[in-house]
C-alpha cells in the first residue's frame, strides 16, 4: 500500500522558542512539515521534506534546509537538486550527505548541502548506515534490496544477495551490518555486505523496521505488534525488551553516546528512554504537543542534544540528553584526557577531554587483554573541552582501559567496574 505524505507547507524560517514550563525537555524547532532528519559531525542539522507522490508520479517538496545555530535560523539548501520530493537523508562520520528522492534519484553533497551532486544508482533510498567512507543504504519502498558505497556515496554497488524490502540498517563496532525487513526479520552480514543470513532466534514478530546498535554493543530493533527486540550477542539471539513501553508498535528507534535507547511508539505514543540498555523505559514527552506524538526520526547531535520528528514536526531537546556534553566553548592549548569519574564505579562514569581543533574522536574501552569491547564516542567535534558518561552495565567487574584518539593524539588511562 502505497502512504501518501500530508502536503507540504510553505517554508518560512522560524526561530526557536522555548516552551513555557521550565520542566519541559523538547522545543519545537520547525514549521511543518520535514520528514528526515542529518545530523553532520560539526553539529550542523538537516531536514528534508517529502511531497506527495504515487507510484510514477511525484509533487515537489521543499528539499533540504539546513540550520547552523541547534534551531534558530534554517537556510534552504537546494542547489543542485533536481528533486526535492527528500525520502531519506543520512550523514557520514566524515560529513558526506546523501539524499534519497522519489522517482529514483539520488543526490551527494560534501560541502554542508551547499551544492548537491546526482550520482549514478537507480534506487530510492531511505534508510542508510555507515562507517567512515563506507555506507550502506536500502531501497524498501521498490524492494530492492542494500546498496553499498565506498568512496563515501561517490558510486554504488547493490548487493546481490542482500535482503530484498529492507526497512533498517545498523553498523555494529565488529563491523557486522544488519538489516531490518518488513517481512522477513533481521538479517546480518559479517562480510561487509557480500552475504546475508537471517538471524531470528527469539524473534516472536517479523514485522520490524528500525534498528540501532548502542555503545555497548547492543543491538535493538523495532517491530510492528512486538515491541522492541534487544541482542546482546550480535544478532544470537533476541529477548523482548517492552517494560513501561505502552504500545508494542515501534515507529522509530536511536541512541545516543552514554548507550541511552530512544524509542518512538505509535499510536501517539510519542517517545521513550532506556538508560539500562532496554530493561526498562521511561516517557520524555514534556513539550511535545499532545495530539502530535508520532516519532518518525531520533538523531544525536555531538555537543548531545537529541532531535526528533514527530508527525511533520521538528523538535529539539531544551538541554543535552546526557550524551557528549561541551563543557566550555574557550580553545584548550593541548588535547588532554582526565580521568574518569566516579572510579571504581557501577555503573556509570564519566569521562572528560579537550581538543584544542577540530578532531575526528574516538574514544574506546579495552578488556585486560587488550580486545576491544565498547566504542564510547565516534564522531568528528569542534575544538572545545567535552564530558561524555558511559554506561558499564553489561560488563563484569574487572579493571578496563579506556583509550581516547583524536587526530594524532592518543592516551589511554584505567578504569575499574565494581559490581
Amino acid at each position: 500500500m502505497i502512504i501518501l505524505t500530508c502536503c507540504l507547507v510553505l517554508f518560512v524560517a522560524l526561530s526557536a522558542h522555548s516552551v513555557a514550563n521550565s520542566q519541559n525537555v523538547w522545543q519545537y524547532t520547525t514549521p511543518t512539515s520535514p520528514n528526515h532528519l542529518a545530523v553532520s559531525p560539526s553539529g550542523n542539522v538537516f531536514v528534508g521534506y517529502q511531497g506527495l507522490y504515487t507510484l510514477f508520479s511525484e509533487s515537489p517538496g521543499a528539499g533540504v534546509f539546513r540550520t547552523t545555530d541547534d534551531g534558530l535560523s534554517w537556510s534552504l539548501m537546494n542547489s543542485g537538486l533536481t528533486s526535492t520530493n527528500i525520502v531519506g537523508l543520512h550523514c557520514t562520520s566524515n560529513g558526506t550527505l546523501i539524499a534519497g528522492t522519489h522517482l529514483d534519484r539520488v543526490f551527494r553533497s560534501t560541502n554542508n548541502g551547499s551544492i548537491w551532486t546526482q550520482v549514478p544508482v537507480t534506487a530510492r533510498f531511505s534508510f542508510f548506515t555507515s562507517k567512515g567512507d563506507t555506507i550502506f543504504a536500502s531501497d524498501g519502498f521498490w524492494c530492492r534490496g542494500v546498496f553499498r558505497s565506498t568512496d563515501a556515496g561517490a558510486s554504488w554497488s547493490q548487493q546481490v544477495n542482500s535482503p530484498s524490502c529492507a526497512n533498517g540498517l545498523t553498523i555494529t563496532s565488529t563491523g557486522y551490518v544488519f538489516a531490518a525487513t518488513g517481512t522477513s526479520g533481521v538479517y546480518r552480514s559479517t562480510d561487509w555486505g557480500a552475504n546475508w543470513t537471517p538471524v531470528n532466534s527469539g524473534l516472536t514478530n517479523f514485522n520490524c523496521s528500525p534498528i540501532v546498535t548502542n555503545t555497548a554493543g547492543y543491538i535493538f530493533v523495532g517491530t510492528v505488534g512486538g515491541g522492541v527486540f534487544r541482542s546482546t550477542n550480535q544478532g544470537g539471539s533476541w529477548s523482548q525488551v517492552n517494560n513501561g513501553l505502552p504500545s508494542l508498535n515501534i515507529s522509530a528507534l536511536g541512541v545516543n553516546s552514554s548507550g541511552h535507547i530512544f524509542a518512538g511508539v505509535y499510536p501517539s505514543g510519542g517517545i521513550f528512554r532506556s538508560t539500562n540498555n532496554g530493561d526498562t523505559w521511561t516517557v520524555l514527552n514534556a513539550g511535545i504537543i499532545d495530539s502530535v506524538r508520532n516519532v518518525v526520526a531520533i538523531l544525536q547531535t555531538p555537543a548531545g542534544y537529541l532531535w526528533i520528528s514527530v508527525s511533520g514536526l521538528v523538535y529539539r531537546s531544551i538541554n543535552p540528553l546526557v550524551s557528549v556534553r561541551q563543557e566550555a566553548r574557550e580553545v584548550p592549548v593541548s588535547f588532554w584526557l582526565g580521568q574518569n569519574y566516579p572510579n571504581p564505579f557501577n555503573p556509570n562514569t564519566t569521562v572528560q577531554f579537550a581538543l584544542p581543533s577540530s578532531s575526528s574522536v574516538s574514544l574506546k574501552v579495552f578488556d585486560s587483554i587488550g580486545r576491544e569491547v565498547a566504542t564510547i564516542l565516534d564522531d568528528r567535534l569542534s575544538a572545545g573541552r567535552y564530558k561524555v558518561e558511559w554506561n558499564a552495565q553489561p560488563f563484569a567487574s574487572g579493571t578496563y582501559f579506556y583509550r581516547l584518539q583524536a587526530g594524532s593524539f592518543v592516551e589511554t588511562k584505567k578504569l575499574v567496574v565494581l559490581r
